[in-house]
C-alpha cells in the first residue's frame, strides 16, 4: 500500500500474511521496521537509513500472560518496566522508569471491580473514590492539592473543588456546558454554540475565544481577544480530507506567523503523527513501538527520549524540560504550553487536546462538540454528548474522541497492544497471535462504521493485508502447531523482515556524536547482519572454520551470512542480559571519553556464542564461539 500525503510524494507500508505492520518507508528512503514473535507481538522497531546505518528505536519483553513487562528504548536510553501479580491480572502493581531527569517508581493498588486504588509515588500517594456509575468523585494527595467531583443524574459535572476552592458548571437542556463559576467572582465564564452543537465562544473578564468550523466541522480559525493588549492569538487549522489535523498557524499579536504541520501514520489504530514541520521545513520524526518514545530531530541528528507517567502523560526529563510536570485527573496540566505532546501523550494546543475527531478541554471535562456517536444505554454516552470517559478518566481513554475504552491503559498508557483485547474480552491468544484477520474482524465490529469512514482517524487499510513475498510459517503460526511451539524459541530467526541497528544518535554529556558506519541490512532472504563493515571481516577473518590461529571458530556448516545473523540475534535478543566490562557502572562512555563495552552470551544452533557491544559507538564489535 502506498499513501500519499501533504508534504511528501508519498509514503509506504508493507504488513505480512497476519496483517501486522512490517515497514514504513519514508520518502527519502528512511525506514522504520517492526519485529514480531510467533504470537504477533511486537518485539522490537527499529531505524534504518538510506545510505546505511541506523539504530534500534524500542524492544518489548512480554510475561507468559502476554503482558507487557519492558520498553527498552534505543540501547537503554530509557528503559520501563511493570510488575504483574502473579495470578495473572492484567492490571500492573509497579511501574519504574530510569531516563536522565524522569526516574520514577510508582506502585499501585487495584479495587475488586479493576478500578485504580491508589497510587504511589515518591512521597505522593492518591487515592481515588468512585460513585455507584464509576464516575470518578475524588482524588487525594498526601502531599496535595485534592480534588472532588460532583455530578448530576444525566453525567453532567455539577461542581469541582481543588481543597477549599470550588468550581460549579450550568448546563441547558441540549447537555450543553453554559457557564462556569469559580467562586472568586473574577472568572466566570460563559460558553455559546451554533446549531449543530458544536463551542464556538468562551468568554470571562480577561479573553473571549472564538472558535470557526470548516465544511466538515472541524475546528479552522480561533481567535483569542485578550482584553487591554494587542497581543490577540489567532490559530487557524487545517485539516485532511479523512479529518485529521495537518497545520496550525498561530499568530500572535504583530508577530510573524509560525506554522506546525503534521504528517500522520493512518495505519494506527489512533492514527499518530509521524512527522512534524515548522514553517514547512521539516523538524522532527517520531521514534514509535507500540507508542511514541521519543523524537528524532532532522536539524542536528539528535533525539528526545520522552518520559512517562503511568498514564503515558509526558512529564520533563533531562533532554525535555517543558513539559508539565504533573496533570490533573482529567488531564489539565499544572502549565500550559502552545502546541505541545502531553496529557497521554496527545496534542496539546493551549488548553484543548486534539483527540483526532473532537478536541477536548480537560478544565470542564468535556468535548467541544458533541458525540457523532449514538448513546449506550444505562452510560453517560445516551445523556451527555460532550462527556469524556464516562467521567472515568482515571481508568479510561478515549484517544479517537468516539468512546471511551474498556479497561485501563495496559500498561501506562500502552492502550495499542491491549485495545483489541479490553475493548473485545476472549482468549487472549485469538487476538495476540497470527490471526489478525479475527483481531481486525473484533475492531471493526466494536468501533462500526467509524473505522470504515474518512472521519473516523483510524483507517481500515489497517486491516487490509499488503503481501510483497511469500508468506511464511510465521505469518500463520496459529493456523497451526501447538501452542507451546509458538510461544517458545522466539528469534530474529522467525521473520521475513530485515533490520540494520547502528550506533547510538543521542549525543550524551557533550561527547561528539558517534559516528554510524554503513550496515549490510539484508544478506539472503530471512537473515540479517547489523554488524559494521570492518567489525565484519574482524569477526569472519578470525572465527569462520577453521579460525585463525589461536581463535576458536564457528561450526563447519555455517556460511558467513549465517555466521553474522546469528551474532545479530543474540546482540539484540531482549531476553538475554548485557554484562558491562568498562566504565562506571551505568554510565555510556568511559572517562577517556570511549564508547563503554558490554558482552552478552548467547546459544544459537548450540553453539554458545558471545558478542562484544558498543551502544555508544560502533554497536557490534567482534563475536566468537565460547
Amino acid at each position: 500500500m502506498t499513501r500519499p500525503f501533504t508534504h511528501t510524494p508519498q509514503q509506504s507500508h508493507t504488513w505480512d500474511l497476519g496483517g501486522r505492520p512490517r515497514t514504513l518507508t519514508y520518502a527519502d528512503g528512511t525506514v522504520h521496521q517492526f519485529l514480531h514473535d510467533k504470537l504477533g507481538r511486537l518485539r522490537m522497531s527499529a531505524i534504518v537509513w538510506s545510505g546505511g546505518g541506523g539504530f534500534p528505536i524500542v524492544g518489548y519483553e512480554y510475561d507468559t500472560n502476554g503482558n507487557i513487562t519492558k520498553e527498552n528504548v534505543n540501547w537503554a536510553e530509557a528503559v520501563r518496566t511493570w510488575t504483574f501479580p502473579a495470578n495473572g491480572a492484567p492490571y500492573p502493581t509497579s511501574y519504574v522508569q530510569q531516563v536522565p531527569g524522569g526516574n520514577r517508581t510508582t506502585t499501585m493498588a487495584w479495587r475488586h471491580d479493576g478500578r485504580l486504588s491508589s497510587e504511589t509515588t515518591g512521597t505522593s500517594t492518591r487515592a481515588y473514590t468512585y460513585d455507584a456509575a464509576g464516575q470518578v468523585t475524588s482524588r487525594t494527595d498526601t502531599t496535595g492539592p485534592d480534588d472532588t467531583y460532583t455530578y448530576g443524574p444525566r453525567g453532567l459535572r455539577l461542581t469541582s473543588t481543588r481543597d477549599s476552592a470550588t468550581t460549579t458548571y450550568t448546563y441547558n437542556d441540549q447537555a450543553q456546558l453554559i457557564a462556569t463559576d469559580h467562586g472568586s467572582g473574577d472568572d466566570t465564564r460563559t460558553y455559546t454554540y451554533d446549531q449543530d452543537g458544536r463551542r464556538t465562544n468562551v468568554t470571562n473578564p480577561a479573553l473571549s475565544r472564538t472558535t470557526s468550523y470548516d465544511a466538515r466541522g472541524k475546528p479552522h480559525q480561533v481567535h483569542t481577544d485578550i482584553t487591554g493588549t494587542g497581543d490577540d492569538v489567532t490559530e487557524t487549522s487545517t485539516h485532511n480530507v479523512t479529518g485529521q489535523l495537518t497545520a496550525q498557524t498561530v499568530t500572535i499579536g504583530t508577530a510573524t506567523p509560525a506554522t506546525w504541520s503534521y504528517i500522520w501514520d493512518p495505519t494506527r489504530p489512533a492514527a499518530a503523527p509521524l512527522e512534524t514541520r515548522i514553517n514547512n521545513t521539516l523538524w522532527a520524526r517520531a521514534n514509535y513501538g507500540l507508542e511514541l518514545v521519543g523524537l528524532h530531530f532532522t536539524g542536528n541528528g539528535s533525539a528526545t527520549y520522552y518520559a512517562f507517567d503511568i498514564r503515558r502523560s509526558v512529564i520533563p526529563s533531562t533532554s525535555h524540560t517543558s513539559p508539565s510536570d504533573d496533570y490533573d485527573t482529567y488531564g489539565t496540566p499544572n502549565q500550559h504550553v502552545p502546541v505541545q505532546l502531553g496529557y497521554r501523550s496527545e496534542l496539546h494546543n493551549y488548553n484543548e487536546i486534539h483527540l483526532r475527531n473532537r478536541n477536548y478541554t480537560p478544565d470542564t471535562g468535556t468535548f467541544t462538540t458533541p458525540d457523532p456517536l449514538d448513546g449506550i444505554p444505562g452510560t453517560t454516552t445516551e445523556t451527555n454528548p460532550y462527556h469524556y470517559t464516562d467521567n472515568d478518566p482515571i481508568n479510561k481513554t478515549d484517544p479517537l474522541g468516539l468512546s471511551p475504552t474498556d479497561c485501563v491503559s495496559r500498561p501506562a498508557g500502552l492502550w495499542f497492544v491491549g485495545k483489541l483485547i479490553c475493548e473485545n474480552p476472549g482468549p487472549t491468544q485469538l487476538l495476540t497471535g497470527g490471526l489478525a484477520g479475527i483481531a481486525c474482524t473484533a475492531l471493526m465490529w466494536k468501533a462500526g462504521p467509524v473505522l470504515l469512514t474518512p472521519a473516523g482517524g483510524a483507517s481500515l487499510a489497517g486491516c487490509t493485508y499488503v503481501i510483497d513475498r511469500a508468506a511464511t510459517s510465521i505469518g500463520i503460526a496459529l493456523a497451526g502447531g501447538s501452542w507451546e511451539d509458538i510461544t517458545t524459541g522466539w528469534s530474529y530467526n522467525d521473520f521475513t523482515q530485515n533490520a540494520a541497528l547502528g550506533a547510538a544518535t543521542t549525543p550524551i554529556a557533550g561527547i561528539p556524536r558517534p559516528t554510524t558506519l554503513p550496515l549490510t541490512p539484508r544478506m539472503a532472504d530471512d537473515l540479517v547482519d547489523l554488524s559494521p563493515s570492518a567489525r565484519r571481516t574482524h569477526i569472519l577473518d578470525g572465527h569462520r572454520w577453521p579460525g585463525a590461529p589461536g581463535k576458536s571458530a564457528f561450526p563447519r556448516s555455517w556460511s558467513d551470512d549465517q555466521i553474522l545473523h546469528h551474532v545479530s540475534d543474540i546482540a539484540t535478543d531482549p531476553n538475554l542480559r548485557w554484562i558491562q566490562q568498562t566504565g562506571k557502572p551505568g554510565a555510556a562512555f568511559t572517562k577517556a571519553g570511549d564508547p563503554v563495552r558490554y558482552y552478552v552470551d548467547g546459544v544459537r544452533g548450540g553453539v554458545n556464542i558471545r558478542v562484544i557491544l558498543e551502544p555508544g559507538g560502533e554497536g557490534i564489535i567482534t563475536a566468537f564461539p565460547l
